[in-house]
């Protein structure tokens, strides 16, 4: 499938794959990886929709910013939905990539993003001692940042070590050349741009700025994530105004490659309740 460049205002160079024509979903993916995790989702999804996967920067084939953040990658989507003139656009944010979306749409309407899917994520991964939704492992501010110094020391080994936590336990045991092809990929990324997006990550608060999220949303979640409790998914689900939530009784972190069928069955109900919606506004609007 043909790669595609976007030339960025700032000079960088943004990646992204595309196949089909007719409504926009837009997937943005996890940390360390790639769009082409969503390769499930391009190959079930393009023959009703026009599906887009990019690669964030210091991912996949896009450029490398060695002081990136969720800002500039929530930047970045902006410029990416401008240039290329999208409307009503449902997208999808994974993980890293949710972060990237709730920061988008948080800060302002955009006209161009009608329905958002997040998956597996939380609003603010570290903990604190009245906040016990971060990462599973319950590490704090210090010690989430920490992680820094392991990932420019020791990249492989870091990502021998939290690549199998991305999927379920039973999922990663009867599907280790998914695990390995994924370890490979997280790789090849660019290690002090990820190490500065992690540190963002940690970085970031979002549990009062879900609430000025004013499109549809879905939250979808993995029962059992290694990442995340299902509670989390649940406050995600709770904060945003118009919500609902789905669970993937079979998936870790990732149920688009762990139950794709389910995920993408999920997310064409979801566009299709968006737009069937968006229609009867129109219809009602009009005199």
């Amino acid at each position: 499938m043909q790669v595609h460049h976007l030339h960025l205002r700032d000079g960088g160079r943004l990646a992204w794959r595309e196949s089909g024509a007719g409504a926009p979903l837009l997937f943005v993916h996890g940390w360390s990886v790639d769009g082409s995790l969503f390769s499930r989702q391009m190959a079930a999804l393009s023959s009703t929709f026009r599906v887009i996967c990019l690669d964030l920067r210091g991912h996949g084939l896009s450029d490398a910013a060695p002081q990136a953040g969720v800002a500039l990658l929530a930047d970045d989507v902006q410029e990416l939905l401008t240039r290329l003139g999208l409307r009503n656009v449902i997208a999808v944010g994974w993980s890293l990539g949710a972060m990237v979306l709730w920061h988008l749409l948080s800060r302002e309407r955009l006209a161009q993003i009608s329905g958002l899917v997040t998956v597996d994520m939380s609003p603010m991964i570290h903990n604190t001692p009245d906040w016990q939704l971060g990462l599973m492992d319950g590490r704090d501010y210090d010690k989430a940042t920490g992680a820094t110094t392991a990932m420019t020391g020791n990249w492989p080994k870091m990502v021998n070590q939290f690549v199998p936590r991305i999927f379920s336990p039973e999922f990663a045991q009867t599907n280790p050349h998914i695990v390995n092809d994924v370890a490979r990929l997280a790789e090849r990324g660019d290690v002090a741009t990820l190490a500065a997006i992690w540190h963002s990550m940690v970085d970031q608060d979002f549990r009062d700025d879900l609430g000025r999220i004013q499109v549809p949303a879905l939250v979808a979640y993995g029962a059992n994530s290694q990442l995340y409790h299902a509670q989390t998914a649940q406050f995600v689900a709770r904060a945003l105004p118009v919500s609902d939530l789905v669970e993937f009784t079979r998936s870790g972190h990732a149920p688009h490659v762990e139950e794709p069928d389910q995920f993408n069955q999920a997310i064409e109900v979801f566009a299709r309740g968006v737009s069937a919606q968006k229609t009867m506004n129109t219809k009602t609007a009009t005199p």
